[in-house]
């Protein structure tokens, strides 16, 4: 019989087990409700016999024998937590990466991805912690200090972001970008901060953004300069700007003039 399963149902599933098999069973106790979603979840609620237990015992052995769902690398767990948080399963996700850094507790990889579901669920005292022990084990990868200087922007220290965004002039184009998106943000939350002065630094961004910068570090400055831009008219007057005027003069627009300003003088 050649049964075919998505890993990420797998990897729920045997989670789920391993929470049973790990609480105090006995003969004709209480099963919790949802604790096997794939396989139990239609069974309407009642005291299960120990053939119950038995049974789910034998699911929870194939799942561990026949389908492996204890990743064998750093590599496949990165791979099987980004699938269940595809499937908008980030409790089940945590787990298994809980699980990952416990037997690889020196991947900088697994540890930059905690801190990027810390971040993306609003966690930013998590998502610096788990950033600044990636940064020690890999040190050189200078995208680890855009994302700690960005988890220090969710918890609104604006000026220990800016401070912390500094590039050097060996990083490339993509990352030179990161740390001077970070530098926007913050100034756009400091008090004192011009529009003229928040202008130029968007617009200098926009410039610097080439058309096939679709997944790549750049592709992503670009996202989010889009959506900042949204919310910020010196961000999109910076676009509108840019868009106006040609790479190394400052355009033919006057310098204080606003995104709807400038939007309806380049149509």
């Amino acid at each position: 019989m050649n049964l075919r399963l998505d890993q990420a149902v797998i990897d729920r599933s045997w989670l789920e087990l391993r929470k049973i098999t790990r609480s105090r069973w006995r003969a004709g106790g209480d099963i919790v409700r949802g604790g096997v979603p794939t396989i139990m979840s239609a069974m309407p609620p009642r005291r299960f016999s120990s053939t119950h237990h038995v049974i789910a015992g034998v699911v929870a052995l194939w799942l561990l024998v026949s389908c492996g769902p204890s990743p064998d690398s750093p590599e496949d767990a990165r791979a099987r937590v980004q699938a269940l948080i595809a499937r908008a399963d980030p409790a089940a996700a945590s787990e298994l990466l809980a699980d990952a850094i416990e037997r690889w507790p020196d991947d900088a990889r697994l540890r930059e991805l905690q801190g990027d579901i810390d971040l993306e669920a609003g966690r930013g005292e998590l998502a610096e912690a788990a950033y600044q022990r990636a940064a020690r084990l890999a040190p050189d990868d200078r995208r680890l200090a855009i994302k700690l200087a960005r988890s220090l922007l969710a918890q609104k220290r604006y000026l220990e972001a800016h401070e912390r965004a500094a590039d050097i002039p060996t990083d490339p184009a993509g990352i030179r970008a990161g740390f001077a998106l970070v530098r926007l943000e913050a100034r756009l939350n400091l008090p004192g901060t011009g529009f003229l002065e928040l202008r130029l630094a968007a617009e200098a961004l926009w410039r610097g953004i080439p058309a096939d910068s679709v997944d790549t570090e750049m592709g992503a400055v670009a996202a989010r300069l889009a959506d900042i831009a949204r919310l910020h008219d010196p961000v999109e007057a910076g676009r509108q700007h840019a868009r106006c005027g040609t790479a190394g003069d400052a355009g033919t627009l006057p310098v204080n003039t606003g995104a709807a300003g400038a939007r309806e003088s380049c149509t």
